[in-house]
């Protein structure tokens, strides 16, 4: 029997050469949990997704002064173990009959994963690109919309969730923040 403990083994330090900073970019990306063909992984970090035959990712854009506001990782308290609920806000600036046909309706039910940009990343790039719904699947939690919503600019406001995720963080990289977010850009 394997004992999988889990102990602190570096130093908790802060990277003085590049003190960190707060932000995600504008551009996001999400992708049906079942379009995933494959991944490649190792430990927390993705280098690869292959997408099933003729599916894709999806560009979230989003033109707002603080983009993906509200989204964040919570402690998730088990009864065996402790795990994170990863959640991702966004606003849906647009609005019509094809908007609640081909996306608002489609995240009410479905099962994602949402890759978000970091503007502050480390030494080695590694953090540039977080993963969210890799392991459990990002589901929406929360929908809204007022057309009076000063927040929104009236549009729609939308939470996605992965719950119980057994890992804190998960990164896509591949050899540096360019070429991820070419590959990242591939899948589109």
């Amino acid at each position: 029997m394997a004992l999988c403990e889990k102990i602190i083994t570096q130093a908790i330090e802060q990277e003085c050469a590049n003190p960190i900073f707060t932000g995600l970019e504008q551009v996001g990306y999400i992708i049906n949990k079942a379009d995933i063909a494959s991944m490649t992984r190792l430990g927390s970090i993705v280098s690869a997704i292959t997408m099933v035959t003729a599916k894709k990712a999806y560009r979230i854009y989003q033109e707002t002064k603080t983009p993906f506001n509200g989204s964040n990782t919570e402690f998730a308290e088990g009864a065996v173990t402790n795990k994170v609920n990863k959640n991702v806000s966004f606003v849906i600036l647009n609005d019509g009959s094809k908007v609640v046909e081909n996306a608002v309706e489609g995240l009410l039910n479905g099962e994602f994963v949402v890759v978000l940009a970091r503007k502050w990343v480390n030494a080695t790039e590694e953090n540039k690109f977080e993963i969210i719904g890799i392991e459990t699947g990002a589901k929406c939690t929360a929908l809204s919309k007022d057309p009076n919503s000063a927040d929104t600019d009236g549009g729609w406001a939308v939470t996605l969730t992965e719950t119980n995720a057994p890992s804190a963080e998960v990164f896509f990289f591949d050899t540096d923040a360019a070429t991820s977010l070419a590959a990242l850009e591939a899948l589109c």
